[in-house]
């Protein structure tokens, strides 16, 4: 029984040392030597006065100081006291630095004498107002062993608190340590942005002039953190830091997603990620815009859940760049894991999920400095994989330029070395393929009456026109005992190109001179109408025969025309790029202006005219690329047999 009570006694004794412990009188130990002391929670007394009305009498009678388990993410909008007291046989003067990024305000009460005087710094005061110009709020303080020191606090933003006793020479080097190591932090940032700035020019790069506004707003949202923007940029603005902070902060947010966005080519590679990064640098601009009116805790939270969702979001886009084969998302995927590690232990511990470190406390910055030298050597690899595809692509337009060289050699042997000869008649021909090659092409064949040209024009242009045009070649070539009727001639190709040309359909006009007997024939398969310029009467006539293009299926009919023909009289025939031709301002050459040509050029040679067509056409477009392949043919007859017969009725003038 007597065991029992013991054990009972013993339980009793341990449930109840913590609250002991809770209740005790926290005091810091000075030893004989030292450089710096951590002061935590554990080592102060806290009292929270949510009115803000007790004086520094009433503190130092007040018996509801108590001891509090953290002291970050106090709330806003309210004033505690804390009370400090040391003990240790060195009493002297030290520094006591208060180390918050945008504490508010803060008031230190020490003793002198009987009496207690006060300092005050925070960010709601001119930077010239603090006692000693750091970026953190640190006092000169006079500590007497068993002499408590009271500090009073009020914060607008819900961060991470703590205090630091420092010997004075000590205080000193940790100064001048910290300025070296932001020199170099913010050199290493300040040349990156001017080498990408000149290389964003230089190249005209949207890449490098993302990532030069990227770096510039988060180097800037860092001093704001560090308190370098309130000493150096804008000491007499207090409380300007605070919105400062969301600024940068969400200018950097937005550049890194259209970084991100230009840098991954997410535009061709991703809709969903291209929508969602847009989305992310969208909401990044209104937080922007909002952080300036609603409550500092609330705009603080919703810029570090935005931070926190913004670098997964461009690290799930770069593994998609990296899986689709752009070599560059590697290294843009580890500068960021990098950086991600570094944001998430900042967010972390600003909200007091794991303690403060200075691993913890700088791991923003050393994450951003990484990241930095990562995105470098991804914009490096970025441009060293763009010359090997501009070096690919050369050899590429190279080899294609030699296989078009190939194909214009082919396709300019198909076509007649020079217009044919018959007597009596003076032929001219144009040829103007609109790309190296094209589909336009025409032929000749002569029998001892008279005289046949084939006009064809396939849709389409360059190498496949080509190809079907060579097609064209053979099958006229193979049906030349058809020359004498041309729409026997027009089914027979027909027949033979339909089930050879795979969709690419071909328009086609022939037209045979009887000069024996003065009488022109046309058929046609879908081909503009022939002209004829009857200088007996300068007049034009159109000669329009009708019939289904080559390759349309369930169509196979085709009638010819016939029109009597007279010494002096011209013939043309031509391809739909001449009046189907576009200028500068998209209006079409069109039928009106080519007939006007022909007017104009009545009196001259089939050869001048030829080249006043063809002048007047090249001037509407405007440019050397013509939009379509034109061909133009222009006969004069000189002379015809004595044996014509002109009994045939006559076509309307145009």
């Amino acid at each position: 029984m007597r065991y029992l009570q013991f054990f009972l006694l013993l339980a009793c004794v341990l449930i109840s040392l913590p609250r002991l412990a809770l209740q005790a009188n926290p005091i810091v130990a000075i030893p004989d030597s030292f450089t710096e002391i951590r002061i935590g929670a554990q080592d102060v007394l806290f009292l929270e006065d949510a009115e803000n009305k007790l004086s520094i009498e009433q503190i130092k009678a007040s018996q509801d100081f108590k001891a509090t388990g953290s002291l970050d993410l106090l709330e806003t909008g309210k004033t505690y006291w804390l009370r400090l007291e040391f003990s240790g046989s060195r009493p002297g003067e030290y520094i006591l630095e208060a180390i918050s990024d945008l504490v508010d305000r803060i008031q230190v009460y020490y003793p002198a004498g009987d009496q207690y005087l006060t300092k005050e710094s925070g960010v709601a005061f001119p930077f010239a107002h603090r006692e000693i110009a750091n970026r953190y709020s640190a006092f000169r303080i006079p500590v007497t062993p068993n002499a408590p020191i009271y500090l009073k606090l009020h914060f607008n933003i819900k961060q991470h608190f703590s205090l630091k006793l420092w010997d004075r020479e000590a205080f000193a080097r940790k100064n001048r340590r910290e300025h070296m190591v932001f020199g170099l932090y913010y050199g290493a940032l300040i040349i990156m942005v001017l080498y990408n700035l000149f290389l964003a020019i230089s190249l005209r790069s949207l890449n490098y002039l993302y990532y030069v506004l990227y770096i510039l707003s988060f180097g800037f949202y860092q001093t704001t953190l560090n308190g370098i923007s309130f000493e150096y940029f804008w000491p007499q603005l207090s409380g300007l830091d605070v919105k400062a902070s969301f600024i940068s902060a969400g200018l950097s947010i937005f550049f890194s997603g259209l970084f991100a966005r230009q840098f991954l080519g997410i535009t061709k590679r991703s809709p969903f990620f291209n929508r969602l990064l847009l989305a992310l640098s969208g909401t990044a601009a209104v937080w922007i815009l909002l952080s300036q009116f609603i409550p500092y805790q609330a705009s603080n939270l919703i810029g570090r859940i935005l931070g926190s969702i913004a670098v997964p979001t461009i690290l799930a886009a770069s593994i998609w760049a990296w899986r689709d084969g752009y070599r560059p998302a590697r290294f843009f995927f580890l500068a960021w894991s990098l950086f991600l590690i570094g944001v998430l232990m900042f967010t972390l511990t600003g909200l007091g999920i794991i303690p403060w470190t200075p691993a913890s406390r700088w791991s923003m910055q050393i994450g951003s400095a990484i990241e930095v030298l990562l995105l470098a050597l991804a914009l490096g690899d970025r441009i060293n994989t763009l010359r090997d595809e501009k070096e690919r692509a050369v050899a590429r337009g190279r080899t294609m330029a030699k296989e078009l060289q190939i194909a214009k050699r082919i396709q300019t042997s198909i076509l007649p070395e020079k217009p044919a000869t018959f007597p009596g008649l003076n032929i001219e021909c144009r040829y103007l393929p609109a790309r190296e090659v094209g589909g336009d092409f025409y032929d000749f064949c002569t029998t001892d009456e008279g005289l046949g040209l084939l006009v064809v024009d396939v849709c389409g242009h360059g190498v496949p026109a080509a190809l079907i045009a060579s097609m064209v070649k053979v099958s006229f070539a193979s049906h030349m005992d058809l020359a004498r009727r041309p729409e026997e001639l027009i089914l027979a190709m027909n027949d033979e190109l339909a089930p050879r040309v795979a969709n690419q359909f071909i328009t086609a006009i022939y037209l045979y001179l009887d000069s024996a007997r003065g009488r022109l024939t046309v058929a046609s398969a879908g081909h503009p109408p022939i002209l004829i310029w009857r200088r007996r009467d300068n007049r034009l006539i159109e000669v329009a025969a009708h019939g289904p293009v080559i390759g349309w299926p369930g169509e196979r009919e085709s009638f010819a025309v016939s029109e009597p023909i007279e010494t002096g009289d011209r013939i043309i025939a031509y391809t739909d790029g001449i009046f189907e031709q576009r200028g500068t301002g998209k209006e079409l050459f069109s039928f009106q202006r080519f007939h006007g040509a022909i007017k104009a050029g009545s009196g001259e040679s089939a050869a001048a005219l030829a080249d006043r067509i063809i002048r007047d056409v090249k001037s509407w477009a405007g440019r050397d690329r013509l939009d379509d392949d034109v061909t133009l043919a222009v006969i004069d007859v000189v002379q015809l047999d004595k044996r014509m017969r002109l009994d045939q009725p006559k076509r309307p003038v145009i």
